[in-house]
């Protein structure tokens, strides 16, 4: 029938196993699921919400996987530099720490610089989300933080080895929340953007009020958590660095 695979029908509909409606699709009938339903109406509206989780599940699979693969990217790549890079980065790690040792560590510029660089991120994430074609720049953007922890990571074990294990663990505390932040708002900028598009160029119906006062809260949420984190990166971090 049509190359349908189901059809939904109202029980208040005709016989759709009438012998002339049975003829009439030359079998085709017997190779298709029938549903039959009290109220055809509702049971649109619930197919529609169904349809709609699962394409909000396909997009969160889309952008989780990303990251995983940025990830193990960044992890993997130290292993594969020359090793005047590896020497580049070593020198860069060693210098650090060793600023952090000696108490040279200029603490109020570094939260100004990192919690500049968060904020700029989640702001260009979340304005991505208004432009309708910023989704290939989200991507991209969430791709490359995912690539830089994976890489800093690994690093820092190639590095330091043993002891470079409990320093990683004590970086990526707060940098798997500010991940996870710019992961929430990629999401929902995603979302924003296609429900925008479907607005603009397909006429769809929202209540747009609403969802725009819930893409405002979170942007305002998102930069409440990623200072958090960042007075965590810039006090408490260091001082547990100098510990190992």
């Amino acid at each position: 029938m049509y190359g349908l695979s189901q059809v939904v029908v109202s029980k208040k509909t005709g016989d759709i196993f009438n012998p002339k409606v049975v003829r009439s699709t030359m079998g085709a009938i017997f190779r298709i699921n029938i549903i039959q339903s009290d109220d055809l109406v509702a049971t649109i509206k619930e197919m529609k919400k169904i349809i709609k989780k699962l394409k909000d599940k396909k997009q969160f699979i889309i952008i989780f996987v990303i990251c995983i693969v940025a990830f193990i990217i960044g992890v993997l790549l130290p292993s594969i530099l020359n090793e005047e890079n590896r020497k580049i980065i070593q020198t860069s790690l060693n210098s650090f720490f060793d600023t952090i040792k000696n108490n040279q560590l200029k603490t109020n510029e570094l939260l100004f610089k990192t919690l500049t660089s968060n904020i700029i991120i989640d702001l260009i994430l979340w304005l991505l989300g208004i432009s309708i074609i910023g989704i290939p720049i989200v991507i991209i953007l969430l791709g490359y933080k995912s690539l830089s922890l994976g890489f800093t990571i690994s690093s820092i074990i190639s590095t330091y080895k043993l002891n470079g294990v409990i320093k990683a663990l004590i970086y990526i505390v707060p940098n798997i929340i500010n991940l996870f932040i710019f992961f929430v708002i990629s999401y929902y900028s995603i979302g924003f953007s296609l429900m925008l598009f479907n607005y603009l160029f397909r006429k769809k119906e929202y209540n747009k009020r609403i969802i725009v006062n819930r893409y405002l809260k979170l942007l305002v949420i998102s930069i409440i958590i990623l200072i958090f984190s960042s007075v965590i990166e810039t006090y408490v971090v260091p001082k547990l660095f100098s510990l190992t």
